[in-house]
């Protein structure tokens, strides 16, 4: 997983970004704020995970994808690893990972837990991370959550317990939106007019049947919801983001 974090080499990072974006005045943290900004994620990115759980691991691990993801491979193959390799083995992060994606008497939530915890580690925290710092200072900044599974998803199809829009499901509708459902090309419609829009304006723009996307800030936090049906602005973030977020902050940062 060391491919996925910037290498701080004293030249192109001299300091780790996320600390030279936390300081206001930094140059780093000003030109970031001089940009307008959409960042947002698929509704379980997690799909990463249930395509890397290679039949060699399904072995060693005895147990079938088609059947669900235990407890113990989330733990070794993701806990494990990230605390090994960022926190030098910090047993009291490790467990409470460990206590927050499990849950007892239900594989297929348990799964599911497993491509969450994967999702939240390297896609959903690093993505409010940069909300947060890009709109605490006033810049535009924008947030979204794309819900719709895609006809034809990435290294699909996925095994029957697994459940929302997976890592690159949304490409679909913004460059092949003639490979979708009729109710798919309304979606693909708002969403090639909101991204446009923002291109050309700064400000996403709604369409007809769609609806007014108003910005990201800390405090209210609202996001639109991109699905098949009229999107929503929905006034939460995900549930399992908030309760792990000083957790997961670990892996960054090493600090809660």
């Amino acid at each position: 997983m060391s491919d996925n974090y910037p290498v701080v080499d004293g030249e192109l990072f001299p300091v780790n970004p996320i600390l030279s974006l936390e300081d206001p005045t930094s140059a780093v943290a000003i030109f970031f704020r001089s940009l307008d900004m959409i960042a947002g994620t698929t509704s379980n990115e997690g799909s990463i995970l249930v395509v890397t759980l290679f039949p060699q691991i399904q072995e060693r691990f005895n147990f079938s994808l088609t059947e669900g993801i235990p407890h113990r491979v989330a733990y070794e193959e993701v806990i494990a690893e990230c605390v090994k390799t960022y926190l030098k083995q910090n047993e009291e992060v490790k467990r409470q990972l460990c206590d927050f994606y499990f849950v007892a008497n239900s594989p297929k939530e348990q799964s599911l837990l497993a491509t969450h915890l994967y999702a939240d580690i390297m896609f959903v925290y690093p993505t409010i991370m940069m909300l947060e710092l890009h709109s605490m200072y006033g810049a535009t900044t924008y947030h979204y959550q794309f819900s719709m599974p895609s006809p034809e998803p990435w290294v699909g199809p996925f095994p029957s317990w697994f459940n929302g829009s997976g890592h690159g499901d949304e490409l679909i509708y913004m460059f092949r939106p003639e490979a979708v459902s009729t109710d798919g090309m309304k979606l693909s419609r708002n969403i090639i007019q909101y991204w446009t829009s923002f291109a050309r304006t700064g400000s996403p723009k709604e369409y007809k049947d769609s609806v007014a996307w108003i910005p990201f800030d800390v405090k209210e936090r609202e996001y639109l919801d991109l699905r098949i049906y009229v999107p929503d602005l929905q006034l939460r973030v995900n549930n399992v983001l908030l309760s792990s977020h000083k957790v997961i902050g670990y892996l960054f940062l090493g600090r809660s």
